[in-house]
């Protein structure tokens, strides 16, 4: 789900009746909706933060809980084209990370940050903090990416450009952001251990990387199984004496057929931090369908009860959720059906996984997402939403109580929504930003078609008609079938 598609949704509907009469609203008026992003919950607590896109103006908000009124922790001014990403919350609940700049999602980043203001400062990506009570905004280095320690009193991030891991304390006690570790590779995806004592990075080295333990400036850096594959995605174990992660072949060897797919494999490996040993706890098979995944956050690698491992896969020619033993073993399938899976969000222990999919009793839901919670004890999976609108980027909280999502529907814009796990207590938490001018009852009612091509694939599509009667009496006519 992007803006993009609410945009093209918004002028076709628009578009379709142009032969008839003059749209009711202007282009201005359907992009005037705010648009929210980067959804995050809580280590501990209910509370849950957002980006929202005001016109342009990008700002951070949180509601200390979903019945508390949110409010604005930062306050951006203009159309500058800046992003804000990578929203965490301390697990003490007194700060807020984020980074600002960047182009996090382009399909081929440069090494420059984006400046559509040209203006004559070269721009930066930078990691900032908020202090939650005093909303007092601290610039803590130029960087991206931040890690918040266990106990909150200090934050990793990447620093730019040299791609080194730095560290500030949290709140500006402990001086400046300086260098925390001396790594000869490039840095990324940096992740505390559960018990703070040690963090976990992958270190590239161009053609193929590693994962990284640090524990303190006393202790070497312990590499875990290094080889000439690429290692990424570590996860700790809930204990934080294992780490699971992701292994793909390195770069090299024979060319790959420019004009023919080919597997790409991919596996999940399992170290003990103490000795640097790993095993291998599950291989894809070498396929097409079981190649490495593309959906929205690729593996989707979680620990889960009982010593096993969450992990999403298309092996079944749908993007599925598995669990398999972190000492290895059979994968079992989580999540059958025909519908693909996204947006995957667990608690801490992994006892609780909330995700969408295109999949209900509704007619039309196979162009919708809704929202699941497994319970990965063995209860029946559950349906959390479902109906005419579509809900994506659920945000559990750590403790697994709380629940975060961004709902969307014909006449409704993105809205952040959050409440019990359970389904009580949800609440609407931007709806007041939603400005008068915007044309909710001019936009119409899709309906889902399908077509066969000329080689006898089955095609989808939706069809959006308004009616050629006036105005005031286009729901009544509409109703009536009347196009």
């Amino acid at each position: 789900m992007s803006r993009l598609v609410l945009i093209l949704s918004a002028f076709a509907a628009s578009f379709a009746g142009a032969a008839a009469h003059a749209a009711d609203f202007t282009l201005q008026q359907a992009l005037s909706y705010p648009f929210p992003s980067e959804l995050t919950a809580a280590p501990k607590g209910s509370a849950v933060a957002w980006v929202q896109d005001i016109e342009g103006a990008r700002n951070v908000w949180i509601a200390e809980s979903p019945g508390a009124a949110p409010r604005q922790l930062t306050h951006f001014t203009g159309d500058e084209g800046v992003e804000i990403s990578h929203v965490e919350l301390s697990a003490d609940s007194r700060y807020l990370v984020f980074v600002r700049g960047g182009d996090h999602d382009a399909n081929w980043p440069e090494a420059l940050e984006p400046e559509p203001s040209s203006m004559p400062v070269q721009p930066t990506m930078q990691v900032w903090s908020v202090a939650l009570k005093t909303g007092e905004l601290q610039l803590v280095g130029d960087g991206d990416a931040p890690a918040i320690a266990p106990d909150s009193s200090r934050v990793a991030f990447i620093h730019l450009p040299e791609r080194a891991v730095w560290s500030a304390a949290l709140g500006g006690g402990g001086g400046k952001a300086a260098l925390l570790l001396f790594d000869r590779g490039k840095a990324s995806d940096l992740q505390w251990s559960p018990d703070g004592k040690a963090l976990a990075f992958v270190s590239g080295r161009g053609d193929h990387s590693f994962i990284g333990v640090y524990r303190n400036g006393e202790t070497p850096i312990e590499y875990l199984a290094p080889s000439t594959s690429s290692d990424f995605m570590p996860r700790w174990s809930p204990d934080s004496t294992r780490i699971a992660y992701v292994r793909v072949p390195g770069q090299g060897g024979v060319p790959k057929p420019i004009l023919k797919q080919v597997p790409d494999p991919w596996a999940l490996w399992v170290g003990e931090v103490a000795t640097g040993k790993a095993a291998r706890a599950w291989q894809s098979p070498n396929t097409l369908r079981g190649s490495y995944p593309q959906t929205q956050g690729e593996a989707n690698l979680h620990w889960l009860p009982g010593d096993r491992l969450l992990f999403l896969a298309d092996m079944d020619n749908w993007p599925h959720l598995y669990a398999v033993p972190s000492k290895g073993g059979e994968a079992k399938l989580l999540t059958p059906g025909k519908f693909m899976v996204e947006y995957v969000s667990a608690s801490a222990d992994g006892s609780r996984v909330v995700y969408s999919a295109n999949v209900g009793a509704t007619v039309g839901d196979q162009d919708r997402r809704h929202l699941y919670l497994i319970s990965t004890d063995g209860s029946p999976e559950r349906v959390l939403t479902a109906g005419d609108e579509i809900e994506w980027t659920p945000a559990l909280s750590g403790d697994g109580k709380t629940l975060g999502f961004i709902q969307a529907g014909v006449q409704l814009p993105p809205l952040v929504v959050a409440g019990g796990v359970d389904k009580s207590d949800w609440h609407t938490l931007n709806r007041d930003s939603i400005p008068a001018m915007f044309p909710a009852q001019g936009f119409v009612t899709p309906r889902s078609v399908s077509f066969e091509a000329a080689d006898g694939t089955e095609l989808h599509g939706q069809l959006y008609a308004t009616c050629s009667c006036t105005a005031g009496h286009r729901a009544r006519c509409c109703s009536a079938g009347t196009t």
